[in-house]
């Protein structure tokens, strides 16, 4: 007859067939490891790896989106730059026909900024006044909400085929207009991969509470919330991208429409420091412009910002998703702005005129007409330098003139003006 086990051999066995149990319910990378602390140090790696993979995923789906948006800005402004200053010229004698100049040409150009860089350059050459370039700024406004509505509306999952025509016709019409029109294409197609890229990175966020709990903090603060879409705009200097990162954000699930909202005011905020930096060395009435974009959003913002939480319950009622929530958050905001704003066009330049005081330079040989930041386009560039040779020309008559009278009619006060003229231009 068998012996019966004794209870210390039964009592061994049920702790090793616990034990097994144990570690057969530990995850592979913690099995066979003696002490608990080592695999707690494996699971807070691999959360470190997580978060770095998120992070690079959002930062190289930012900077593909804001590449794909300087190729196709550039494209544009090469194809058909020269027409858009024409058009700017001509058709901004009143404020309602500017704002629907600027809105056009900001939905072309995709881009407020470039539309603010063109403008402050032609009222440096002075081919606008100050009160055409706030009627084409206020539609700008409503121009450059045009890519949050086409990101919402996710053409981007065709963007492989739209890289595919673009860089094939870039590079069979290079040179050409079509070649430009091809890299205008590939800078579309760029824009929408970058968001996929962004938005597929993003997804892992969504599963960190402390991400979400600070998000949903800069909704509860809204304030906060508008310094901070103040302060990445201005880094990465386009509110087109910040919009584009919002939305990302929301498709990955790890943002409501209250912070987005939040979001998107700073970002209106911060999308002026082009135009502020564009400004810098121009005319008087070239800052008085810059000012005049940052006196409208800084106002605009100020006026709806007790209001967010209304505002976020009606533009829910008006899309099914969030991000097209967001999209109609931005493009309300800038239509409203401008609508008002419109009717006040002469009282915004009496206002930008105060606050900005000063005096034009006399006419020495600093160059009035001319600033490196206008290089980037060249259209304008190549109007201030003719700008600027009519402005010499001009001197140079009247100084012959001031020669004549001072020799046939013995005038010393006159030779005497042409020669302090003269030590102006070659000091």
């Amino acid at each position: 007859m068998p012996s019966r086990p004794s209870s210390s051999s039964r009592s061994g066995s049920a702790r090793s067939g616990r034990e097994r149990a144990e570690q057969g319910s530990q995850s592979p990378a913690c099995r066979g490891r003696p002490s608990p602390g080592q695999c707690r140090h494996r699971g807070a790696s691999g959360l470190a790896m997580d978060t770095a993979a998120v992070v690079i995923a959002a930062a190289g789906g930012l900077a593909l989106f804001l590449y794909g948006l300087r190729v196709l800005s550039a494209a544009l402004k090469r194809a058909i730059g020269e027409r858009m200053r024409v058009l700017l010229e001509r058709l901004t004698n009143r404020a309602l026909r500017g704002a629907l100049v600027g809105m056009v040409s900001t939905s072309v150009l995709q881009s407020s900024s470039m539309t603010m860089v063109l403008l402050i350059g032609l009222i440096n050459a002075g081919a606008l006044t100050l009160r055409q370039g706030i009627g084409v700024m206020l539609g700008a406004e409503i121009g450059t909400s045009i890519t949050a509505q086409i990101i919402a509306f996710r053409v981007g999952d065709y963007y492989l085929p739209v890289i595919a025509v673009g860089f094939v016709l870039s590079e069979l019409f290079r040179g050409r207009r079509a070649g430009d029109i091809g890299r205008a294409i590939l800078g579309f197609g760029l824009l929408f991969l970058g968001m996929s890229v962004m938005a597929g990175g993003l997804r892992g966020v969504a599963r960190s509470d402390a991400v979400l709990q600070l998000l949903a903090s800069l909704g509860e603060n809204v304030p906060l919330g508008v310094l901070v879409g103040a302060g990445v705009t201005a880094v990465i200097q386009s509110s087109s991208a910040m919009t584009a990162l919002l939305i990302a954000m929301g498709s990955a699930g790890i943002l409501d429409l209250p912070t987005a909202i939040a979001l998107v005011l700073g970002a209106n905020i911060g999308t002026t420091i082009t135009a502020q930096l564009a400004s810098l060395g121009a005319s008087l009435p070239a800052r008085r412009l810059a000012r005049a974009q940052l006196v409208v959003n800084v106002v605009g913002v100020s006026v709806l910002l007790p209001f967010v939480p209304l505002y976020a319950q009606l533009v829910a009622t008006i899309a099914p998703t969030l991000e097209r929530q967001i999209a109609h958050a931005h493009t309300l905001f800038n239509v409203a702005g401008t609508v008002l704003a419109l009717p006040l066009v002469g009282a915004l330049a009496c206002a930008v005129t105060a606050i900005t005081r000063g005096r034009e330079p006399a006419a020495t040989s600093t160059p009035r007409h001319l600033a490196k930041a206008f290089l980037a386009a060249p259209p304008v560039a190549l109007y201030q330098a003719h700008q600027e040779l009519l402005r010499v020309a001009a001197m140079t008559q009247a100084m012959i003139h001031r020669c004549r009278e001072g020799l046939l009619e013995r005038d010393e006060a006159s030779l005497v003006e042409v020669l302090e003229i003269e030590g102006q231009w070659t000091a």
